[in-house]
């Protein structure tokens, strides 16, 4: 299946996993990510940044296909959500022509 959200995400199906907390953990991404839909993986489980790191190096070793991270700008009890740094890659896609 060919979408503008399968070609923008590089994934097989136009299936985006929505942030659901205390589910979109390593593996429930993982999974979906692996039958072609974009998992999910949602800052707001974490309590502390090295705890989230592990979550994303985790998720990683589960799977080489593409998935998001959500991290809310909605206020929270959660120190980590306001201390959160993201590193990206140079390029976020395989494709560096894409941007």
């Amino acid at each position: 299946m060919k979408t503008a959200i399968t070609e923008m995400f590089g994934v097989k199906y136009p299936i985006i996993c929505g942030a659901m907390m205390w589910l979109c953990k390593p593996n429930f991404c993982a999974a979906i990510s692996n039958a072609g839909g974009l998992g999910n993986l949602t800052a707001g489980n974490y309590s502390t940044e090295d705890e989230f790191r592990e979550a994303i190096k985790l998720t990683r070793k589960l799977t080489d296909k593409p998935f998001m991270v959500n991290i809310t700008i909605l206020p929270s009890e959660n120190p980590l959500l306001f201390f959160v740094r993201v590193e990206l890659p140079e390029y976020p896609c395989q494709d560096k022509s894409r941007f």
